[in-house]
């Protein structure tokens, strides 16, 4: 072999760029999510609409486009789709148990609730296996507050862009 020649197999390496690659994604989500700590007031409330809206597609696109399709390869459609619905059953049962450890503050929105937006973004950051759920559970009916046209244009475009990124994405596998 050549001097200074690479040893390795290319498993190994694949793996080497995997992890690489992984830990520098989380690395900048983390950085772009604690940006968004900068912006005060209603420029941050905007800005969260937005990013909610774009990994709202996201997570529909995965799981529609990538994560069921694959699965059905895999296993019979009766045992994937039960598995998706047990999944969002699931989820719904401890949502349920998380409101049921609320607060009792009627005089306006409480810390723990004003917080639901940036635990979100910082839950999807880490890595989320609840893509359905997530999605139409939690994140679009945040964004159902404001019927603005002004809001709800910016929204459903990026709520298109998250799914068709995915697509994208998608289209070499």
């Amino acid at each position: 072999m050549p001097c200074g020649s690479d040893h390795r197999r290319p498993e190994s390496l694949t793996l080497t760029y995997i992890i690489a690659f992984s830990l520098l994604g989380c690395l900048g989500t983390f950085l772009l999510t604690g940006a968004f700590f900068l912006f005060p007031g209603k420029i941050g409330k905007a800005v969260i609409a937005w990013v909610v809206s774009y990994a709202a597609g996201n997570l529909l696109g995965a799981a529609f486009l990538g994560l069921i399709p694959h699965a059905l390869e895999e296993i019979p459609t009766r045992q994937a789709l039960s598995a998706v619905l047990a999944g969002i059953v699931l989820f719904f049962l401890l949502e349920k148990l998380m409101i049921w450890h609320h607060c009792h503050n009627i005089e306006g929105p409480c810390e723990m609730h004003g917080a639901t937006g940036w635990l979100i973004l910082a839950g999807n950051s880490i890595h989320n296996s609840s893509f359905i759920y997530v999605s139409l559970a939690d994140l679009l009916p945040t964004l159902h507050g404001d019927n603005r046209l002004r809001q709800n244009i910016p929204q459903t475009l990026l709520l298109i862009c998250g799914i068709a990124t995915i697509a994208l994405l998608g289209k070499g596998h």
